[in-house]
């Protein structure tokens, strides 16, 4: 027997019966697929979560192991830099080169960041009268193309006699302060560690010089542990373990 049903085709009962049966289930899987689909959505968003998480966590813990890594390639340059260096090998075998005194110590410890130098040169045969006495501050400094260790180059204020010897009595400095230092601007040297040698140099033309009627002066070292070679005008071979 045949039932109207407003508003839908006329059917026999049972066959619609079925029917919605069947579109009941059919809607039943599209839930279910539904759910699944969200579910398995937020699984990978969680997933995604946890990568950026841990992408994150690596990226931190390299940028930390770079830095340590540079913390100890400063100490390392420093150790190699302090102590007292003579370059009488090399003016035994050259007479063109006299020999030279250089002497650096270590000064002003816990004064900002990096390491405060006193450094001192003379002629090994006029060592009361150094011709040369700077303070270097080494540093670690970022650049585009990873950090580099650099020595920055300042003058003393006053009468530089009363320093000298300062590299065995640092008290000779304990009341000068980093405000009362010059700076050589476009002196600084600037190395980077290849094996267990720091190598590097000045930026060429940066370093402005009056001495004999130059312009400019540039600087390169080559620092290690039997010692250093630095390039001036000319070039001293000063060697000491460090």
């Amino acid at each position: 027997r045949d039932y109207k049903v407003t508003g839908v085709q006329t059917c026999a009962l049972p066959i619609c019966a079925a029917v919605a049966a069947t579109t009941a289930k059919v809607d039943e899987k599209a839930g279910l697929k539904e759910r699944a689909e969200a579910n398995s959505d937020a699984v990978i968003a969680a997933g995604e979560g946890r990568k950026d998480a841990k992408s994150s966590t690596d990226r931190a813990a390299a940028a930390e192991a770079a830095a340590d890594e540079m913390k100890k390639s400063l100490d390392r340059l420093v150790e190699c830099m302090v102590g007292q260096f003579s370059s009488a090998a090399q003016a035994a075998r050259d007479p063109e080169f006299r020999e030279i005194s250089l002497k650096v110590a270590p000064i002003w410890p816990g004064r900002g960041e990096g390491k405060w130098l006193y450094v001192e040169q003379a002629l090994a045969s006029d060592l009361e009268n150094p011709y040369r006495q700077r303070v270097y501050h080494v540093t670690m400094e970022p650049t585009l193309k990873g950090a580099v260790l650099k020595s920055e180059v300042f003058s003393l204020p006053g009468d530089l006699k009363k320093y000298v010897g300062a590299w065995h009595d640092t008290s000779k400095l304990a009341s000068v302060t980093a405000a009362d230092l010059s700076t050589r601007q476009g002196c600084a040297v600037y190395l980077k560690a290849e094996g267990d040698r720091f190598v590097g140099g000045t930026h060429e033309h940066d370093c402005q010089s009056d001495l004999r009627g130059a312009k400019y002066a540039t600087s390169e070292a080559n620092i290690g542990p039997d010692g250093m070679v630095r390039s001036e005008e000319h070039t001293s071979e000063l060697q000491s373990p460090c």
